[in-house]
């Protein structure tokens, strides 16, 4: 039997996780070159560069929509906030400008498809 205090837990860490997980996906996106390992590999076939790239995107999108789906309380944000803190204070000896832009046009886009499909709106 689980306590709401280990829900809170639970939906913390997948939040945290989720939006850490769309940070490093962010920079996933641009890579120095689509050859190699910045290929998705199907065991021995890999997807073509504009495949990987639509793949890495949409794992961007569905990570903020788990995340933004979880979020109810001040305390989630918080945890959403810091979890983009922390994700970009990892890679900041990358460029950051290109990933930057690219979060924070899916959280926008998450957020305003979100409100607009399923009527989800925050209050805290």
């Amino acid at each position: 039997m689980t306590n709401l205090t280990q829900i809170q837990l639970i939906r913390g860490v997948t939040i945290g996780f989720s939006v850490t997980n769309a940070v490093h996906l962010s920079f996933d996106l641009f890579p120095k070159a689509w050859q190699g390992y910045a290929l998705i590999h199907f065991f021995d076939w890999s997807l073509p560069p504009v495949g990987s790239w639509l793949w890495i995107a949409l794992g961007i999108i569905i990570s903020l929509l788990i995340a933004y789906l979880l979020l109810s309380h001040f305390i989630d944000l918080v945890v959403a906030v810091g979890s983009v803190i922390f994700g970009f204070s990892v890679y900041a000896h990358e460029g950051v400008w290109f990933p930057i832009i690219t979060f924070s046009s899916a959280v926008i886009l998450v957020v305003s498809l979100t409100h607009y499909f399923l009527k989800k709106e925050i209050k805290f």
